[in-house]
């Protein structure tokens, strides 16, 4: 897809997604910067996946009303607004999930979004909206978008994903990051088991299927 030439098997860390990003980036012509794909029901505050050009630039933001950023690179990227006070982010290197202990377990999957999903959601809550980002806004962000979409409007991945992707057509989230979202899948379903101990005792959330309203989320679009 889009000029893509990686295969989905192998090991996690075996996939080289900043250079599927750049790839991408040559061979396909034309593509927005961002993209909303989920907008929150009462504040309208509006989750959007981009590109680096739409992090680096503050026109776009500007137009955008985004001051809150979850970076998805590596940890050595640049934050390219972090000296402006105004700028909130996060880092959130999905691509090295691999590396954390326990990720058979789809608890601990759960767990290593969570921290991401809580601060997107204490964002848009307060009616601040958010741009997840990476290198070409379709691998590594586009996969923190899907799982947020998942977690957010309780559907499974691969809804999720076409939901996702007819909004963001680039999205792809191949080989080791599909991997990780059909995981998520799981632990999302078992999320009760978290949402009963640790993550509600921390004052978090109800989980999917544990009283978020997905049915009262504003679809994109409608």
């Amino acid at each position: 897809m889009f000029g893509r030439k990686f295969s989905p098997l192998g090991s996690p860390g075996s996939v080289d997604y900043h250079r599927a990003g750049e790839e991408l980036i040559r061979n396909v012509r034309r593509y927005n910067e961002l993209d909303a794909v989920y907008e929150h029901p009462t504040t309208g505050a509006k989750v959007y996946i981009g590109n680096l050009v739409s992090a680096q630039t503050k026109g776009i933001l500007d137009r955008h009303g985004i001051r809150r950023v979850v970076n998805c690179q590596d940890t050595t990227t640049e934050n390219y607004h972090q000296s402006n006070p105004e700028f909130e982010y996060f880092r959130f290197p999905i691509s090295h999930w691999w590396r954390e202990s326990s990720m058979d377990s789809a608890e601990n999957v759960l767990k290593f979004f969570l921290s991401v999903f809580k601060w997107i959601d204490t964002q848009i809550e307060q009616g601040k909206s958010v741009l997840v980002h990476c290198l070409a806004g379709a691998h590594r962000a586009g996969s923190t978008g899907v799982a947020y979409v998942m977690y957010a409007r309780n559907m499974g991945f691969d809804d999720a994903l076409a939901y996702v992707k007819n909004l963001r057509p680039i999205v792809d989230p191949f080989g080791p990051l599909e991997d990780l979202l059909r995981r998520l899948e799981k632990g999302l379903k078992v999320g009760a088991t978290i949402t009963g101990s640790e993550h509600m005792a921390s004052g978090g959330k109800p989980l999917l299927g544990m009283g978020r309203a997905a049915a009262a989320t504003r679809r994109i679009g409608a």
